[in-house]
């Protein structure tokens, strides 16, 4: 295969290109979705990409994320992949360029490479108590892990196969763990809880109170504008701390190893 390599700027007008085109997508269906994670921090301290950041995540309400399965159509060269699907290695939805190739390091494929792509994560209710928020948290935390290394762990030492394989024995197949973390996800009516969580694999994920996503407003990114929730600054603190406040200079770097080409 003769590829080209996508330098960092092609990279990034990809996934803005994608972005543009799922919130035409969001709008055409009514969907709600704001910007999210290290995007919706470049789009309140930047004003676009986060300098030395190089992928773009949304999050939407989690029955609109459900929705977006059953809506999108696959239309050239935008591919959705949901974390079910047998080429997904990860926990949240993409939605990617099939003109593309996007290798990521510690996962294994056998040809089912997906492409440059924007994550989309939802957004779920939670118990009240917070005791039982975090055993919650926990559980769901584990299944996503448990899954989403079994789909990615057929790589390295024979002493890791081996691993993966007892993994999947004990604990069952992705797939199935899968669908357990996401019916957990949405034990909580997001409508009629106090909080709006985020359950995570990177970090246990955060919670605000349900305030923080009851009305959007857009923000500049990358002269164009998308929508954040109002309560940016409370979802931002949760994640961050104080996020308006540069990292020194030896962590500004992409927390990201990938290769991406051309197909």
């Amino acid at each position: 295969m003769n590829k080209r390599t996508i330098t960092n700027e092609e990279n990034k007008e990809i996934q803005l290109a994608i972005l543009k085109y799922y919130d035409h997508f969001c709008k055409e269906h009514g969907l709600k979705y704001y910007l999210s994670d290290g995007t919706l921090l470049g789009a309140i301290r930047h004003k676009g990409f986060i300098p030395w950041d190089d992928d773009i995540d949304v999050e939407m309400p989690r029955s609109d994320w459900l929705r977006i399965k059953e809506l999108f159509t696959n239309q050239d060269p935008y591919v959705l992949s949901y974390p079910t699907d047998k080429d997904s290695k990860v926990h949240c939805i993409k939605i990617y360029d099939n003109r593309t190739i996007k290798i990521e390091s510690g996962v294994s494929y056998s040809n089912d490479y997906l492409g440059v792509d924007i994550d989309i994560f939802s957004i779920d209710g939670s118990a009240d108590d917070q005791h039982v928020y975090e055993q919650d948290r926990e559980t769901i935390y584990a299944l996503f892990n448990r899954s989403c290394e079994i789909k990615c762990g057929y790589i390295g030492s024979f002493k890791h196969k081996i691993k993966i394989l007892l993994m999947t024995i004990f604990y069952g197949k992705p797939k199935t763990l899968m669908n357990k973390a996401i019916n957990l996800c949405r034990k909580y009516s997001l409508e009629n809880s106090k909080y709006a969580t985020r359950y995570g694999r990177f970090g246990r994920g955060y919670r605000v109170p349900i305030e923080c996503y009851k009305e959007a407003i857009l923000v500049d990114f990358e002269g164009e504008k998308f929508p954040a929730p109002i309560g940016y600054d409370a979802v931002l603190k949760a994640q961050y701390g104080n996020y308006m406040e540069l990292p020194p200079e030896e962590k500004r770097i992409t927390h990201h190893t990938n290769e991406v080409y051309w197909r």
